[in-house]
């Protein structure tokens, strides 16, 4: 397999430093939540104005703090279940951070435009938003919004009017696509002049280690986990993904961060 970059790898990207409140997002549910957390800690600038750390969910739970109708604190406790955590708060609350934790509730057939409101009125001065796998990206021009969740919140932050960077996390860890749709989304995107940079999730590595290597190995960050801790003597391999469409994916492109601009 050919293991070169689909994107420009001389543009390295580096987060400014917050000029005010700043909102990590992860928009897919799921694990993104803990990977944006994860982006606020080794990846953002530190600073002293504040950031807020959120994930998306289609469901509520009974100890949300609501401040909106679609927008809820996340208390520090954790979270008390049994059976399947698919959809709750579980991972969201597992890696420790003195930044609130919010959730944005998305629910089937919530109206955008009243999310988009509810997130404009907290004053963000910058978005990253971020989705794990990249299977957000655009499809060569489509314009509809969809029903993915992900599609759906991406779209909420870009009506809010926010400054708003998407972040893909380990591309092809979703299982999503194949390589060479993946690399055709990715060059879309660059065409579009979207494309920020790019940097590596190595620094991630630890806490990934530390808040995922028990989670289930079909899940995204433990596939990044795997690839990260392949990369070491392996970098120019590839990693058979185990999930969705199986596809065969660069280690190159699992163990990176891309960064693209969404504020247009």
């Amino acid at each position: 397999m050919s293991v070169d970059l689909p994107w420009d790898h001389s543009r390295i990207f580096s987060p400014r430093a917050p000029i005010g409140p700043i909102l990590v997002i992860g928009i897919g549910g799921g694990s993104d939540g803990l990977m944006a957390q994860l982006f606020a800690k080794h990846t953002l600038p530190p600073s002293n104005h504040a950031v807020v750390l959120a994930n998306t969910k289609r469901r509520a739970e009974d100890d949300w703090e609501f401040l909106s109708s679609h927008i809820a604190k996340l208390p520090a406790k954790q979270l008390q279940t049994t059976g399947s955590l698919h959809g709750s708060t579980a991972l969201d609350r597992i890696a420790p951070t003195s930044h609130e934790k919010w959730v944005v509730l998305l629910q089937s057939g919530a109206v955008i435009s009243t999310v988009a409101e509810q997130i404009k009125t907290h004053a963000f001065s910058h978005i990253y938003a971020l989705d794990t796998g990249g299977d957000v990206l655009s499809v060569f021009g489509r314009k509809k919004v969809g029903k993915g969740r992900d599609r759906q919140m991406l779209e909420a932050l870009r009506l809010a009017g926010v400054p708003l960077t998407l972040l893909v996390a380990g591309p092809g860890s979703d299982g999503d696509f194949t390589t060479a749709q993946l690399r055709g989304r990715m060059q879309h995107e660059e065409a579009l002049e979207r494309f920020l940079g790019a940097c590596s999730l190595a620094p991630w590595g630890e806490d990934l280690q530390k808040f995922a290597s028990d989670i289930p190995e079909k899940r995204t960050p433990r596939i990044i986990l795997g690839a990260l801790e392949r990369s070491q003597y392996d970098p120019g391999g590839s990693v058979d993904v185990p999930r969705g469409l199986k596809p065969e994916i660069p280690v190159s492109w699992l163990t990176t961060l891309l960064a693209y601009d969404m504020s247009s």
